[in-house]
């Protein structure tokens, strides 16, 4: 714990400060452990563990309806394969929510 202006600082604050942007806190507890420092010496200290998990920037399990946005995949269906009852898999397929930093930066 450090001080500034008389008012206590934790590490896990800071820390929070730092991650809670891209990381969800999932777990935090204490854990002791020894450290053996010589044959008649050991120390005794407890250690805040912390367990962090990466925000997901975008959603790869929802689809989005593309059939009326003018895609070549799917507006050659009928052409290429005689029905629209397909679903077309090309090999960059994108068939997901555009992430939302890609669209805030076309702005």
């Amino acid at each position: 714990m450090q001080h500034k202006n008389d008012k206590a600082i934790y590490t896990i604050d800071s820390m929070k400060n730092i991650l809670e942007k891209k990381f969800e806190l999932l777990n935090t507890q204490d854990l002791a452990f020894v450290i053996k420092e010589t044959n008649r010496k050991y120390q005794h200290t407890i250690s805040q563990v912390t367990v962090w998990r990466k925000n997901k920037m975008f959603n790869f399990d929802r689809s989005t309806d593309r059939q009326n946005s003018n895609s070549e995949k799917y507006k050659k269906r009928l052409k290429l394969f005689g029905t629209n009852d397909i679903t077309p898999l090309w090999v960059a397929d994108m068939d997901i929510d555009t992430p939302s930093f890609i669209v805030d930066a076309g702005r």
